[in-house]
């Protein structure tokens, strides 16, 4: 794409993303740790005391609800019509494991960034990931399992080191229509 598009729409397009993307992260209590370039890295469950299960969850509802809005909002407006006339799809990996976090550089150009096998599995993850679609590792389908609002494809194997990892596109279920003769009070 920016090979047809202006760097200053990519950055336009990119923050009208991520600052959409912030907005979820808040809302279902995970955590942007950085961008880098066009990647968005983000977790949940880094408190000691957390439950890995819906911190899990979380993520794996932010991930889906990124991939809905780039494919039903954010293509569809206005800005992507007239300016890029192309379609954005992402790919993303969700691993599930312990990871290191600390503050990174100097006084006054520092970021937090994590480190560890766990983020690096995710990345090989988001790698092999179809674009437009959420692959998890077998990790995270075990953690999510308890939430009955998945739907799970087995997607084949990925190999990080001397790990092999079967992944799994994830979705929503969809809901059973209620019939329209139901009187339903909410």
């Amino acid at each position: 794409m920016s090979s047809i598009v202006e760097p200053v729409l990519i950055f336009q397009m990119i923050n009208n993303m991520f600052t959409y993307f912030d907005r979820l992260t808040e809302e279902f209590n995970t955590e942007k740790i950085t961008t880098i370039g066009d990647a968005y890295v983000a977790c949940s469950s880094l408190e000691a005391d957390a439950d890995p299960s819906l911190g899990a969850v979380s993520v794996c509802l932010v991930a889906l609800q990124m991939q809905s809005f780039v494919m039903e909002t954010f293509n569809e407006s206005p800005f992507m019509k007239a300016k890029v006339n192309q379609k954005c799809r992402m790919r993303i990996g969700v691993h599930s494991g312990p990871c290191h976090g600390s503050i990174v550089g100097g006084s006054t150009n520092f970021r937090y960034d994590l480190i560890g096998a766990t983020v690096d599995i995710a990345e090989k993850i988001q790698e092999q990931c179809e674009p437009g679609e959420v692959f998890i590792s077998a990790a995270t389908k075990r953690l999510v399992e308890i939430y009955k609002g998945f739907e799970m494809t087995e997607k084949g194997l990925c190999t990080s080191g001397q790990e092999l990892f079967l992944l799994r596109m994830i979705r929503r279920k969809e809901l059973p229509e209620v019939p329209p003769e139901t009187n339903v009070n909410i």
